[in-house]
């Protein structure tokens, strides 16, 4: 390898690591208070896909659940709300930033990809209700990687699910149930009906990534003893064990 070579790849790997201290420093202080927060307990981790129903998010109102994206589509049709908000994907951030700001009404808390902080309005950054992480790629032809730290990083698994999954652990969830992800998308069909099906898929999905990601998340829960359930109704992530929705929610009530 050349010396050249070898010099511009400490030199990006030394803006990396100075990135991700700012990041962290700056705008993800709030991160640490939420470490172990809701230890032993249960969530939903909540996707877009077309299965998801607003009787079912009217099911789990009271529950601790996590969504993303473009969930805010369907807050005019029920009374449920996310308890977390999370965006990692950056085209979508920064394309409905105007949207976005306006939602730190309807969650608890919000978790951002702070990756691109610099191209994020000054009032949104220091809304004391949203935290920024630094998201980390890894190289998909070894291991993924799965961050139990995310006030250090969280890890890339192409899909927003497996940051939201990462983030139940960091918060102490020990039972995490999967909702409306179906693991599946058609051109012009990717959402929920009511989120819409004009809805932007703003990068092209990587089903075979992502089922990487999944079963690494499968796999070092399980050794943590932290369960995760595929509570959706039909789809195609088998990654999971999967189980009765009805029969779950009722036990919420």
């Amino acid at each position: 390898m050349k010396l050249s070579t070898i010099l511009k790849k400490g030199k990006n790997k030394i803006k990396r690591i100075c990135e991700k201290k700012y990041i962290n420093l700056k705008y993800g202080s709030e991160i640490k208070n939420y470490k172990d927060k809701f230890k032993g307990k249960r969530c939903f981790i909540i996707g877009n896909g077309p299965s998801l129903t607003t009787d079912d998010l009217e099911k789990i109102k009271d529950e601790y659940t996590f969504a993303s994206h473009f969930i805010y589509k369907i807050f005019d049709k029920t009374s449920w709300r996310p308890t977390f908000y999370c965006v990692e994907d950056y085209n979508f951030l920064i394309q409905n930033i105007d949207k976005v700001k306006t939602l730190s009404p309807e969650y608890e808390h919000g978790f951002f990809s702070g990756n691109i902080y610099k191209s994020l309005p000054a009032d949104f950054l220091k809304n004391k209700k949203n935290s920024f992480w630094y998201v980390a790629m890894f190289n998909w032809e070894s291991n993924p990687s799965f961050s139990f730290d995310i006030s250090d990083y969280i890890a890339e698994g192409m899909t927003v699910t497996y940051c939201n999954i990462q983030l139940a652990v960091y918060m102490g969830f020990s039972e995490i149930y999967l909702l409306g992800i179906d693991h599946f998308y058609e051109p012009h069909n990717s959402y929920s009906e009511f989120i819409g099906k004009d809805s932007t898929v703003y990068n092209a999905p990587r089903l075979d990534k992502s089922t990487l990601a999944y079963r690494k998340a499968a796999k070092v829960c399980k050794e943590k003893g932290i369960k995760i359930y595929n509570a959706t109704r039909g789809g195609h992530l088998e990654e999971f064990e999967r189980i009765d929705f009805d029969s779950i929610a009722q036990k919420g009530e």
